[in-house]
């Protein structure tokens, strides 16, 4: 099945549940980087099963059912599918009970720079969500004219392009970030389905390797009671098993402490 053979084919009222447009209440662009940009309906239904996505990330990495949140949605808005999609999940988390706040200042760097010291100091933690290229321009940008980045416990939703775990270092020490496990994580999807899969802490710490000899520079188990896993524990649905230490479950005080960056385990 492609574009050509059934998308393109067929009316867009066609294409939806019960061949009715209005059974939809919007209606998403992709980016056409294929092309030319393809319409794709959907419902308020689409975007609660791609929340579920985000709550993983939210709770599960960010602990925010637990830390009073403010949500930046820095995708661009309008009628392109990721800033909107974003902001729509943001608030149903939101609806269903998280402290979260959102606001949505699009790709606007300067308005983004300018709402963030007005409004991160009245949360627990500050998440930036938007395409890695451009939040690594937000955070230099901000460092360059002043911004303490250290001052709002920054968190890191990316979604759009790959980056390697040294990019991820050099960001999170750059925005003052202290756990990587736990500070960011990277979603997968598409226009026409949404968020199919997340980063977890886990993925993120069995992804990287260390030198001989070298430690991570996580420092959990000792301060706040977590159960660390060893070389000697399995990794979940692997083979293979984990290369070093780190904490199995998020925890507030974590802090990252080292200097040495990890590299991709092949």
């Amino acid at each position: 099945m492609t574009k050509e053979n059934y998308h393109r084919r067929y009316p867009l009222p066609d294409l939806c549940r019960q061949g009715r447009l209005d059974g939809c209440d919007m209606v998403a662009v992709s980016s056409g980087s294929t092309g030319q940009p393809t319409f794709w309906p959907r419902s308020v239904t689409d975007e609660l099963a791609v929340a579920a996505r985000f709550e993983q990330v939210f709770a599960g990495s960010f602990a925010a059912a637990e830390r009073t949140t403010l949500a930046v949605v820095c995708f661009p808005l309008g009628t392109w599918v990721g800033g909107l999609y974003t902001l729509a999940c943001a608030r149903h988390l939101a609806a269903k009970g998280y402290p979260i706040t959102v606001v949505a200042p699009g790709n606007n760097k300067a308005e983004i720079l300018r709402v963030i010291p007005e409004l991160a100091a009245h949360c627990d933690q500050t998440v930036l969500l938007g395409y890695p290229p451009f939040i690594k321009d937000v955070i230099d940008t901000g460092t360059a004219a002043g911004l303490d980045w250290t001052r709002y416990a920054v968190k890191l939703v990316l979604a759009g392009e790959v980056f390697s775990e040294e990019w991820r270092d050099l960001v999170g020490r750059r925005a003052g970030m202290s756990s990587p496990c736990y500070d960011s994580a990277s979603l997968y999807g598409t226009a026409d389905a949404g968020v199919l899969g997340t980063e977890t802490p886990l993925s993120i710490c069995t992804g990287v390797s260390w030198p001989p000899g070298r430690r991570p520079p996580w420092n959990c188990s000792a301060r706040h009671g977590c159960r660390p896993w060893s070389s000697t524990t399995p990794v979940a649905g692997s083979s293979r098993r984990a290369t070093e230490r780190c904490c199995s479950r998020p925890t507030a005080g974590c802090r990252w402490s080292g200097t040495t960056s990890p590299t991709r385990a092949g």
